[in-house]
């Protein structure tokens, strides 16, 4: 505590974004929409924003398309997020985190393309982004240059829009898209990862099996719109990098497209959700893990074993029963470390388990 007040406040990771916004509520008390998990008997609200749920339309990969407009998202200078970003780039040499820019995806709108009367799709408009145009506003949401200065939180989502997100195609936010996936094993265990201390994103959390962002190189060609099954290798991506399996090793009809959040911690940065299962078992998993191109970005992997209940029918309320006990007891196993995107893509897993809405 002695060296907090001795060092600049910049040096701590709290000053460009209060990763747990243990106030949340407060500060978005106007938001809708908001994700609830069942948990020990009852309903928890989430820091996430329901974006597009399909848990509930229940559209298959083909029916999901996506189109990258020609258009490059730009900061607006009145952000002053550049005077902020070098101060973050010095906390980020100081704390041995790595820092690498790439043009990302990010989410400008998502439209209902109403095909016939009994055939719905919905379309993801994505723009380019920089990577390093997200650090310097998601990421940066709760720094203030001096004790004047308004924080981008502050400005954006309770001064400019009543303490609530603001639509997504209104956003000065790089808001790039996220991934997030759920792998089962062959035998029912769920695959998780214990984050590194070094990772920019969540350090020292559990999430998901695996997670990223979409590139402008997993979409080549502007314009032309495409489905989310084109996207497989896309998603499958982070999956390989980050564990080490094939993509071949994944059941590809098993990938369900669970929907999209905003995830208020972060500003309103949406993410899409999946789960899937692998042919492989635990200990295929764990020799896979050893080669992973990106197993810097986590400690160790962690399993737990959902047994028939991770994709076999809950076709009876005994079953049900049992399903939600077994997920209760994973969130209480992980609680104090688990991070708000696994919570949410727990909560999206178990409404398509359990055709809850």
């Amino acid at each position: 505590m002695i060296f907090k007040k001795i060092l600049p406040k910049w040096f701590f990771s709290d000053f460009f974004l209060d990763w747990k916004l243990e106030n949340w509520q407060e500060i978005y008390k106007n938001q809708t929409c908001l994700l609830n998990i069942y948990y020990q008997g009852c309903y928890r609200s989430l820091p996430q924003v329901i974006v597009f749920d399909n848990t509930k339309e229940n559209l298959d990969l083909s029916k999901i398309n996506f189109q990258l407009t020609s258009h490059k998202f730009q900061i607006d200078e009145s952000l002053e997020a550049e005077k902020i970003f070098k101060l973050y780039k010095q906390f980020i040499y100081l704390h041995k985190r790595k820092l690498f820019n790439e043009t990302c995806l990010r989410l400008v709108s998502i439209k209902v393309q109403q095909k016939s009367t009994n055939s719905k799709c919905i379309l993801f408009q994505l723009q380019t982004s920089d990577y390093f145009d997200y650090v310097q506003t998601n990421l940066c949401l709760d720094a203030k240059l001096n004790k004047n200065h308004i924080s981008l939180r502050e400005k954006v989502h309770i001064r400019d829009n009543n303490y609530q997100l603001e639509e997504l195609e209104d956003s000065p936010l790089a808001n790039i898209l996220g991934i997030n996936i759920l792998i089962f094993t062959s035998d029912g265990t769920l695959i998780l990862q214990k984050r590194s201390a070094h990772t920019l994103v969540r350090p020292n959390q559990i999430c998901s099996s695996a997670s990223g962002t979409l590139t402008k190189a997993d979409v080549p060609t502007y314009q032309q719109e495409f489905s989310a099954d084109k996207l497989l290798p896309a998603f499958l991506r982070e999956m390989f990098e980050e564990i080490g399996l094939e993509p071949s090793s994944i059941t590809e009809s098993s990938v369900k497209f669970l929907g999209v959040l905003r995830e208020l911690n972060r500003g309103g940065q949406p993410e899409l959700f999946l789960s899937a299962y692998i042919d492989s078992d635990k200990n295929q998993v764990v020799d896979a893990y050893r080669n992973a191109i990106d197993k810097f970005e986590s400690i160790y992997l962690l399993f737990f074993e959902m047994g028939s209940l991770a994709n076999e029918p809950l076709d009876s309320l005994e079953r049900q029963s049992k399903f939600l006990s077994k997920v209760d007891e994973l969130i209480e196993q992980y609680e104090k470390t688990i991070a708000v995107p696994l919570m949410a893509h727990l909560a999206l897993w178990c409404r398509s388990r359990l055709n809850w809405f």
